[in-house]
């Protein structure tokens, strides 16, 4: 039995903001390695078919200071989550590349807002257990996800 990518949706129940916070608080670590930030931002758009239209990734280091860690756009070049100011952060980049690739299957409230806002702070352990989790479940998704195209093209 297949499932569509709603009903494999409603499985994870994972939403969009809860995806992009795992994504940054997994690669934490080595992508903020050394450097004194308090808070990160994602920043969202959601156009009116609830695609992304941007994502980008903030670090504040200073209050009131913001540093643009890395930008997606659908019209970048090669479609490529590109880094700025010195971060990098290759586990980032796959992340949210696979969650850009596998948007629809993230929970959105067009009705709330079109922008979005994250803000995530200096994780705990216990912060980084649960983003397991929650990318253990997504990547589950985008595996059945995969198969179910695979079925319904054969």
């Amino acid at each position: 039995m297949t499932c569509s990518p709603v009903q494999i949706a409603a499985c994870t129940n994972i939403t969009l903001d809860q995806i992009l916070e795992c994504a940054v608080v997994l690669s934490w670590r080595d992508l903020l390695l050394g450097t004194r930030t308090s808070l990160v931002h994602v920043e969202y758009r959601l156009g009116s078919s609830g695609s992304l239209e941007f994502v980008k990734v903030w670090s504040s280091i200073i209050r009131g200071h913001q540093y643009l860690v890395c930008e997606w756009t659908p019209w970048a070049a090669a479609n490529h989550v590109t880094f700025s100011n010195d971060f990098y952060s290759k586990d980032l980049a796959q992340m949210l590349e696979a969650i850009i690739e596998h948007q629809a299957i993230f929970s959105k409230n067009l009705t709330l807002h079109r922008d979005g806002l994250v803000r995530i702070h200096p994780p705990t352990e216990e912060d980084r257990r649960s983003a397991e989790e929650y990318r253990t479940a997504a990547f589950q998704a985008f595996v059945a996800l995969r198969q179910d195209r695979r079925d319904y093209t054969e």
